[in-house]
């Protein structure tokens, strides 16, 4: 078979996957004390939910990577960090660990996942290729990568939020690295999109279970080692904006949930109501609405990114930018219409 049929054929095992053992998650759940609760106004959810789908989610995505053949050196490390932070997930959703530990253990999986090289060895500059030294190169590729941990864990603050913005940002970096004909790395995004994909059906409002915090840092993990193996090089002058454009969403909710908790006094990791789809459903948006609206944001700014993996596609990014903006301004015109309504 095809490489494209191998990747296709993963990622259908891995869909498949998640499917089935959704049902086990879910009588998983009050065995282990795994349970998310409603005991405050800042969850959504009205009533005790099960938090061990991102369980599934992680063997879906061994599925994937087994049956599309396509693992490589690179990506068995992501599954040895990944599997740091399946126990890292399911001890938090069990007994809500302190945030100095679970930051801790982040930065190990996100070493483990990098350790290999390749991904993190040469970072592209704007101009070219870097080359950094291994030690400095492999302590931007951690941070990068806890980074989007934490800010894909802040997103999953709503019912079928963090697997519908996975799903669109899976496809996107699996384009992109298609593109660079990265075949092994686009084989497992696109694993990486079903699951997500496939999990949404169960996480959709009214959800019948969460991905916790075991599926939302998984994202978060394989999006960061995925996106260090695109050559930004190769891209042009454009090309360090390409990972930022793709993760664009939760990442800025991250920035500004540490500016506003840090302004406040707060830690950075204290839980608010300030976040992105917080915002959009007090403006009278449902749980449904927000996941179409900020997804359809998160696709614009992702085929953004993808125009610019190439110079001569550049006028046609600006124009899907023009887009994504205008889209910005209807949103929050109709938000402020619909509260003014209510009020």
């Amino acid at each position: 078979m095809t490489d494209l049929t191998l990747s296709l054929v993963g990622a259908l095992g891995a869909g498949l996957s998640v499917t089935v053992l959704v049902p086990w998650a879910v009588r998983l759940a009050p065995r282990i004390g795994a349970l998310d609760v409603p005991r405050d106004g800042r969850r959504m959810h009205t009533r005790p939910t099960p938090r061990t789908g991102g369980l599934a989610m992680f063997v879906g995505l061994l599925v994937g990577m087994s049956v599309s053949g396509m693992a490589t050196a690179h990506l068995s490390a992501l599954v040895c960090g990944a599997t740091l932070l399946v126990l890292l997930g399911v001890l938090d959703d069990v007994f809500r660990l302190p945030p100095a530990l679970k930051l801790i253990v982040q930065i190990i999986a996100a070493a483990t996942a990098l350790g290999n090289g390749g991904a993190w060895e040469r970072l592209p500059s704007p101009g070219g290729v870097m080359l950094l030294p291994r030690a400095l190169a492999l302590t931007v590729g951690v941070l990068w990568t806890v980074t989007l941990i934490n800010a894909h864990n802040m997103v999953d603050g709503m019912d079928g939020l963090a697997a519908s913005i996975g799903t669109v940002e899976s496809l996107t970096l699996a384009c992109m690295l298609a593109l660079q004909t990265n075949v092994p790395a686009a084989s497992l995004a696109l694993s990486l999109a079903a699951v997500c994909g496939a999990f949404y059906r169960y996480n959709r409002h009214p959800a019948q279970l969460f991905m916790g915090d075991t599926g939302s840092q998984l994202i978060g993990l394989a999006l960061g080692v995925l996106s260090l193996r695109l050559d930004l090089g190769a891209m042009g002058s454009l090309g360090c904006l390409v990972p930022l454009l793709v993760v664009a969403l939760p990442l800025s909710d991250l920035g500004f949930a540490v500016v506003r908790r840090l302004s406040r006094g707060e830690s950075p990791f204290a839980a608010d109501r300030g976040h992105w789809h917080h915002r959009l459903y007090d403006a009278g948006y449902g749980q449904r609405g927000v996941c179409r609206w900020l997804s359809l944001f998160s696709l614009l700014l992702g085929g953004v990114g993808i125009l610019l993996c190439r110079e001569a596609w550049y006028p046609f990014a600006v124009y899907l930018t023009l887009t994504a903006v205008g889209a910005v301004v209807l949103l929050d015109t109709v938000g402020r219409h619909s509260k003014q309504k209510g009020g």
